[in-house]
């Protein structure tokens, strides 16, 4: 039997999974790395994610059992930035996404080029996180700045270099980086002239189900020789495909530790709280309203609300709960906030606690505060839902998938075991691409565990949600 191997390049782990031609997982394994803190400065080594890539594939080789590796496919984390000298060799560490060194670069940059020349080309709001801002901070800070023949922009796209000699980018990466006029979905050639950048460093740019190149024999195994390798996709990009959303009018709701709202678009959205992506096809847009706050809310109120740390508790106390947790509300930015405005001052709050305030109504309460804050997100890019999707280590808590569909007063489909759905709809599009298989729905849908939630309508949500977006412009600069 054919098997694609799909490895996930995550902020904490490598993951790599072999997927059958019959959609079955034959193989799974995941290594943890190492990221390094130095203040502001967030760092990890993408050549040590190398040699972890080719531990993984050695187990998958002993692990093939007969079958065949007919080729593999990458999903990444976005934003990152990698410099590469002429050999290829990294000149310094890989800059994540999540680094804050280039806040004054990014404002310079906005103030230089022009913030509305920006969104009409970038589409996005171009702040600290963002590849161009990076590249423009090493050029102040870094002598290395000199001596960088190629950049990268995601650890999957390092190792893609180090397997067929290839410097690629695909275009749902590409669409954060600060290089990419998105409406072109081209590099941004003007905002490229007016800093003096060399063209010729840049990654060259691919759909995601497209060949980069064929692979070099890793650790002298012969298997591995000659495997087509494909450009893969940004996480963001992998998610919003995976959820099953393909059409106007379908919104997915990301559960992660953090999380996110994404629609499929015709268009950017021209919102400046909007994250816009160029899709997996290359055809459409996928408009996303980003989250600090969802999963880690969960984990608070199971560290503060439970007498041994325990979710089965919450899930006990959640089956109690009365809709509208006795009128008690929840601002759920434990960490600071991405939306509805970027603030990384403002933090957590309760609203509402009387004498009769009880334990059910704090943590049922908080749940629907990220509910609430769902939906906030939801109505910033679609007024008119068909479908609803939540995927993500939420989406196994029941009573909160329950309370998203009564705050959103729409029916959600679950996908109940989302650990390698993400990995099996990228396998799809190398099997398709092989002709091997005819159809991506068909392919996943055998694997996907959906589980449909009907909303209860007899609830006060809607008047409770006027009060819950009122707390932030209330709360703001205390």
């Amino acid at each position: 039997m054919r098997t694609v191997g799909v490895f996930d390049f995550g902020s904490t782990a490598i993951k790599g999974s072999l997927i059958a031609e019959d959609s079955t997982v034959i193989y799974s394994i995941s290594k943890e790395h190492e990221t390094i803190y130095k203040g502001k400065f967030i760092e990890q080594d993408a050549a040590v994610q190398y040699e972890t890539f080719k531990d993984i594939t050695k187990t998958f080789i002993s692990n093939l059992k007969g079958n065949q590796l007919a080729g593999m496919i990458f999903i990444g984390q976005m934003q990152d930035i990698i410099c590469l000298n002429e050999e290829g060799i990294p000149l310094a560490n890989m800059i994540l996404y999540s680094d804050t060194r280039a806040v004054s670069e990014s404002e310079e940059i906005k103030r230089e080029f022009g913030e509305d020349r920006l969104i009409k080309s970038f589409g996005n709001n171009l702040d600290a996180s963002i590849p161009f801002a990076k590249l423009r901070w090493i050029k102040n800070n870094e002598s290395y700045y000199n001596n960088i023949n190629k950049i990268l922009f995601s650890p999957k796209d390092y190792i893609i270099y180090k397997l067929t000699g290839e410097y690629v980018c695909d275009l749902t990466n590409g669409s954060t980086t600060g290089f990419i006029d998105i409406y072109k979905k081209d590099y941004n050639d003007e905002l490229i002239k007016f800093y003096n950048i060399d063209k010729s460093i840049l990654p060259r740019l691919y759909k995601t189900s497209q060949i980069a190149g064929y692979s070099k024999a890793i650790n002298g195994i012969e298997e591995t020789e000659g495997i087509p390798i494909y450009a893969g996709i940004g996480d963001a990009g992998a998610t919003a495909f995976a959820s099953g959303i393909t059409n106007t009018g379908e919104v997915n709701i990301n559960l992660g530790t953090t999380g996110w709202t994404s629609k499929i678009s015709k268009t950017p959205s021209q919102d400046g709280n909007v994250f816009n992506l160029i899709d997996y096809s290359g055809g459409m847009y996928i408009n996303v309203v980003p989250f600090f706050n969802a999963g880690n809310v969960h984990k608070w109120v199971k560290n503060t609300f439970t007498s041994n740390n325990s979710y089965e508790e919450i899930d006990e106390i959640l089956n109690k709960r009365i809709p509208g947790s006795n009128e008690v509300l929840f601002m759920p930015y434990l960490v600071g906030e991405r939306f509805p405005v970027v603030d990384d001052k403002i933090r957590g709050a309760y609203y509402g606690i009387t004498p009769n305030t009880g334990k059910i109504d704090l943590v049922s309460s908080a749940l629907e505060g990220v509910g609430y804050s769902l939906r906030q997100g939801i109505e910033m890019i679609e007024k008119d839902m068909s479908k609803v999707t939540i995927i993500g280590g939420g989406g196994r808590v029941i009573e909160w998938n329950k309370i998203i569909a009564d705050i959103l007063a729409h029916p959600v489909e679950v996908y109940d075991d989302s650990e390698f759905i993400a990995g099996i709809a990228l396998a799809s599009l190398v099997f398709l691409d092989l002709n091997i298989i005819i159809d991506i729905k068909d392919f996943v849908s055998k694997v996907s565990k959906v589980r449909h939630v009907e909303p209860n309508m007899d609830n006060n949500y809607d008047e409770l949600y006027k009060r819950y977006i009122q707390l932030y412009p209330k709360l703001k600069g205390i």
